[in-house]
């Protein structure tokens, strides 16, 4: 199992923790500096889909390769450290929440859970932790989006309740999370 730092979510928020709120920040403009319109385009749809949100833009996707695995973890790791950060290391479908969560404080680098799956959405079938969702994806995102989405649980095997769900992407070689749970 591999140890990587919680989603920046609500859900994965520690009750004791210090952090700050941010209310000043703003999400940039497409294609403004540091934030290529070929890496973070605008979402396919605005169509919210049941547990997903909306979907990623299937431009410049490209299915999970061999380094996948590994460059899920750093990603995720990499979340929390600051807000341009979380914006670089996230598709622009879940930039929003990424603000939101800036702006409560939520989310704490230091708090290290387990990787419990990792693997195609399309592999990942509920057992009792978080639902699978391959198939919403699929019907609402399209067989691109559902074919080049990498799917990694958090938590703990004992406690599937507590277990957390991040949804990756890979757009133009670089990793992105499109959904957090």
């Amino acid at each position: 199992m591999t140890a990587v730092h919680p989603a920046s979510s609500p859900a994965s928020a520690s009750p004791g923790r210090t952090a700050k709120p941010h209310p000043a920040l703003a999400l940039p403009a497409a294609g403004a500096a540091g934030f290529p319109a070929s890496i973070s385009p605008p979402p396919g749809s605005h169509k919210e889909l049941n547990l997903v949100g909306l979907c990623p833009s299937p431009a410049g996707l490209q299915p999970p390769g061999p380094g996948i695995r590994a460059a899920a973890p750093t990603v995720i790791n990499g979340l929390g450290r600051s807000f341009r950060s979380d914006l670089r290391l996230a598709d622009r479908v879940y930039w929003q929440q990424t603000l939101t969560n800036c702006r409560a404080g939520l989310g704490d680098p230091s708090r290290i859970v387990h990787v419990v799956y990792s693997g195609p959405v399309e592999s990942y079938h509920q057992a009792f932790g978080p639902p699978d969702m391959s198939h919403t994806i699929l019907t609402g995102c399209g067989s691109r989006v559902a074919r080049d989405t990498w799917t990694i649980v958090t938590g703990q095997v004992k406690e599937p309740g507590l277990q957390g769900k991040c949804l990756l992407l890979t757009r133009r070689g670089h990793v992105l999370v499109w959904n957090m749970q």
